[in-house]
């Protein structure tokens, strides 16, 4: 539980408000919504905010990725985890949340009004109908596979700076771990760290990964959205 003495104080604070407001909005102007299950704000907290802003802390390379390219694309962003956290955390990065379900999407949008979190936006889109034309990193929580979600990043330009990481449970290597070699192909391992979220003894790991400079596939979809349209 090293990482979470590196959390000031008012860092502390400010995802405990930040909780509190996510959680007032997910049970009231959101209730009809399904998009987190947790029986009580503390588990809210451990689970949905505590996590998303941990490998800010756990890791070294994924704040920098962040500082660097200054664009954060979160994949499947469902409720806004990872997203709305961490864009409290890094105010001078741009965030973007995507997601396959309209009503999602609308979601986290009211939320980051809410949070007034003017630097955050979201796109009614799939990771398969952008191609990556600008440095960023990427995050993907609960999502699917890494080498599912790894087969649909697509970059402009093999000289990109692009780095995607992946929050796991603690089944991740059992589930995941033959993949390695498939991956390895076309993907470099930046990072693997594994960490605990306080009170709860179940492992997670954050796993990053960066493409090799190998010669991109032609893009079969013609009708591709470029990233940087969004930012």
């Amino acid at each position: 539980m090293e990482w979470i003495s590196k959390i000031t104080g008012e860092c502390y604070e400010r995802q405990r408000v930040l909780c509190e407001k996510c959680w007032g909005v997910l049970h009231g102007t959101l209730s009809g919504i399904n998009l987190v299950g947790h029986d009580s704000i503390e588990e809210f907290f451990a689970k949905q905010i505590l996590d998303s802003i941990a490998p800010l802390y756990v890791g070294h390379a994924f704040r920098t990725s962040i500082e660097r390219s200054l664009k954060l694309v979160d994949v499947g962003t469902g409720g806004g985890f990872p997203l709305l956290p961490l864009a409290s955390e890094v105010r001078e990065a741009h965030f973007l949340g995507i997601d396959s379900k309209r009503k999602k999407v609308e979601a986290v949008e009211l939320m980051a009004r809410e949070l007034k979190l003017d630097h955050v936006k979201s796109a009614h889109k799939r990771l398969e109908d952008i191609v990556i034309d600008c440095d960023c990193t990427i995050t993907v929580k609960a999502v699917g596979k890494c080498l599912d979600i790894l087969d649909f990043v697509q970059l402009k330009d093999e000289n990109l700076k692009v780095e995607i990481y992946f929050y796991k449970g603690q089944n991740f290597k059992e589930l995941e771990g033959r993949d390695a070699n498939k991956i390895a192909k076309r993907f470099e391992l930046i990072e693997e760290c594994e960490y605990s979220i306080p009170s709860y003894a179940e492992k997670r790991f954050l796993v990053g990964y960066r493409p090799k400079k190998i010669k991109s596939k032609p893009f079969l979809n013609k009708t591709l959205v470029n990233l940087s349209h969004f930012f």
